[in-house]
């Protein structure tokens, strides 16, 4: 159902494209998340590209689909309109009867240290000149990093980016605009909140530039957090009806999954459980129960308790105060279930 999901929101935009007379479709990399995609994805993107021919599909491939000999981008056939970047030497693609250049790369391996753009400048300042570029402008990783300052050394007029899954509005750096679409759909909790693209109009005529930026919504269902402190609750079952509350007084819709993290202390005579939360997430598409609680004891107590509570907590602790939040999450899990139980009390499971 998810791979169908996605597939359709993927459709909805080339839909988009075709039905609001798009000159231009840019894809900065990371369209596929892996260089091990199946036939039968290759097979759909290659339907979807030629629906919307003769619109030019441009695409950049990234860190996670890099362009080499066994990629996608190199062995399958992709119709006329779809033009792929090749290497990590800047290159030009001209669209005379717009009187744009799409310049454009592409990572040939999972790292590029040296952003390919830096130092350059378009051929053609009076024509639109368009840079497609995957690259990392918000933390100094090896993705390309590069930063506001040296896209606007470039003096390109828009610089349409890839990487960043989160999106971001239109910015400007001097006279260079530039964005982050985000991924198209988000696929966990990772990626939350409406997702789409962003459709750019850019005008120079006569002397004059102007640019306008407008979100696309193409998603069609969206992943939302949200936390509860449950730390006065006094049992199971008033958490679960707190959740139910939260999620009925929420602005959330039957395409939305939802993740509650439940914070805060509670007694540790009581383990919530996913029973208690079968009902509670009537009118989503499905409802998370993270459980980030702490049973509410005195840890100083249980460490010099001499009782099997003590030895219990004593092989514990050394998990509890783990470096790994893997290790710690399930060492408090453990720790709840055990004092529950070593409290005398019945564990719903």
């Amino acid at each position: 159902m998810r791979k169908n999901g996605l597939r359709n929101t993927f459709s909805s935009a080339m839909r988009y494209a075709v039905n609001n007379g798009v000159d231009l479709i840019l894809i900065a990399g990371d369209l596929f998340d892996s260089e091990n995609v199946t036939r039968e994805t290759s097979l759909f993107l290659e339907g979807e590209f030629e629906k919307v021919s003769p619109i030019p599909v441009l695409i950049a491939p990234g860190n996670h689909d890099p362009y080499n000999e066994l990629s996608p981008y190199a062995v399958r056939k992709f119709s006329s309109n779809v033009h792929i970047f090749k290497s990590e030497t800047l290159e030009k693609k001209s669209f005379d009867s717009i009187g744009c250049d799409v310049y454009g790369y592409a990572f040939t391996s999972r790292s590029l240290k040296t952003p390919p753009f830096e130092g350059k400048t378009p051929d053609d300042s009076c024509r639109v000149n368009v840079l497609l570029a995957h690259a990392d402008l918000l933390s100094r990783s090896e993705v390309c990093p590069a930063s506001a300052e040296t896209l606007a050394a470039t003096k390109f007029d828009y610089v349409a980016l890839g990487h960043i899954h989160s999106g971001t509005e239109l910015m400007r750096e001097s006279g260079t605009y530039w964005s982050y679409p985000g991924c198209i759909e988000g696929r966990d909790f990772g990626e939350c909140g409406v997702k789409g693209g962003n459709l750019i109009t850019i005008d120079k005529t006569d002397g004059t530039f102007t640019v306008d930026f407008k979100k696309v919504r193409f998603s069609s269902r969206r992943f939302e957090k949200t936390t509860l402190d449950v730390t006065s609750f006094n049992s199971a079952r008033s958490v679960a009806l707190a959740v139910r509350e939260l999620v009925k007084n929420g602005s959330y819709d039957a395409n939305t999954s939802l993740r509650v993290e439940l914070i805060g202390e509670t007694d540790p005579t009581f383990v919530l459980t996913d029973d208690y939360f079968a009902d509670a997430g009537e009118g989503l598409y499905d409802l998370d129960i993270k459980d980030s609680t702490t049973p509410a004891v005195d840890r100083e107590e249980l460490k010099n308790d001499i009782s099997l509570r003590g030895e219990f907590y004593s092989l514990l602790e050394p998990r509890l105060s783990s470096k790994d939040p893997e290790v710690r999450e399930t060492a408090e899990r453990a720790l709840r279930y055990g004092l529950a139980a070593l409290y005398g009390n019945n564990i719903v499971d």
